[in-house]
């Protein structure tokens, strides 16, 4: 089913998303790596007009003024549990449930998450699929602590997603980060999104909404183009 269903939605960035979010095992795993990576059998998903653009506007803006919250580096930053409370992308940051736990790496500067989330299965009564993956998110420059990168664990598709961290506020009452993301990998050449974490899951407020409001602006985003995550996370139906 998961094959029938990458393949009614060949050219649909955000259909082949939700096919892999819905039917992915160790069978279609091994055709995607087969036929994508090794092989080249199919073509990839072009990349999204707008991403070199705005990855560069975004680099650009952070090398101009490094966000004062991110100087610990990666390890001070992330480790712990996080929730995903905003996001940007409706193919990749707005699952219910978005749980990230985080541990440092002892083998480099980088830590390793377990990105736990639910995929809602449309139309059955409100079930959901629990759905795991294990990543790594490096520093590769210690004088840019909030350019980071993440590839899956194990590494597979050519996988690399490059973190620019826009803003944070460890130290808030609910701690905050705000990450813009580019990625791309063998089956789709270029996307981008953003994940608003804190730890709550619930979206900062007051001064804390004000200080996010700045980070995004700085970058040509606004509050009002982030979408709240279901973080209410009721059991599974019966």
């Amino acid at each position: 089913r998961g094959l029938a269903c990458a393949g009614a939605h060949a050219r649909d960035p955000t259909g082949q998303v939700r096919c892999m979010d819905l039917y992915e095992d160790e069978a279609m795993e091994r055709f995607v790596d087969c036929a994508m990576t090794e092989h080249r059998c199919l073509r990839p998903l072009p990349a999204d007009p707008d991403v070199a653009a705005d990855r560069a506007r975004t680099r650009e803006a952070l090398q101009a003024r490094p966000p004062p919250g991110a100087r610990g580096g990666v390890r001070e930053l992330f480790t712990g549990t996080w929730r995903v409370a905003m996001g940007l992308n409706p193919a990749f940051d707005l699952f219910d449930c978005q749980e990230h736990a985080f541990r440092p790496d002892e083998t480099g500067d980088a830590v390793v998450g377990n990105f736990s989330y639910r995929v809602p299965l449309g139309g059955r009564g409100g079930h959901w699929l629990q759905r795991s993956a294990l990543k790594r998110i490096s520093q590769p420059r210690a004088a840019e602590p909030w350019a980071l990168e993440l590839r899956p664990e194990p590494l597979r598709m050519e996988y690399l997603d490059r973190w620019f961290v826009l803003g944070a506020e460890p130290g808030a009452q609910d701690p905050w980060v705000a990450v813009r993301y580019f990625g791309a990998n063998s089956a789709w050449l270029g996307y981008g999104g953003l994940s608003l974490y804190t730890r709550s899951g619930r979206p900062p407020a007051g001064a804390a909404e004000a200080a996010v409001r700045e980070a995004l602006g700085r970058v040509g985003l606004g509050w009002e183009k982030l979408t709240v995550v279901n973080n209410s996370c009721p059991p599974q139906p019966a």
